[in-house]
This record gives C-alpha cells, structure tokens and sequence, in this order.
C-alpha cells in the first residue's frame, strides 16, 4: 500500500490564524529556497500568481536594479501628497 498524502490544513490545529501563517511559512519558505537552489535557480521569494502590486513594488524593485531611487521616490511623494490633501 503507498503512502496517502493528508494536506496540513486537515490537522487539527489549535493556533490562532496569525500563528499558524507564521508557523506554516516558516514551514514551507525553507523548503521551496531549497528546491529552487537545488535546480540552480536562486530563490526570490514566493509571490502568489495573479496579486497586483500596485505601483510601488514594482518601482521599488526597479530602483534596486538600477540604482536610482528617484522615479520611487516621485511616487511616494505623490501618493503621499494625495493621501494628505483627501
């Protein structure tokens, strides 16, 4: 007979949300590092397919690439003024 496979969220599990999130992560985060290590990739982290990031992460992640801070910056400020004069 081979092995059944029972997914975590059928285990009773008496944590509240937040703590069984961090336990999970701290679950699975290692494990998917070490398997995209393992196929010579380097890990990024896990983004969940689909999620919109809004402008700022993507302007974040461009200004670490290129070094230039200031198109981030430009929409912080913005935003920032925005949300102060609503």
């Amino acid at each position: 007979m081979g092995r059944v496979h029972i997914p975590m969220t059928d285990f009773p599990r008496p944590y509240s949300p937040r703590r069984r999130y961090y336990k999970d992560v701290k679950l699975i985060l290692p494990q998917v590092a070490a398997g995209q290590e393992g196929e010579g990739a380097s890990y990024t982290g896990l983004k969940p397919a689909g999620l919109d990031l809004g402008p700022a992460i993507p302007a974040a992640d461009k200004a670490l690439e290129s070094g230039n801070p200031g198109p981030l910056l430009k929409l912080i400020n913005g935003k920032t003024h925005e949300g102060i004069h609503k």
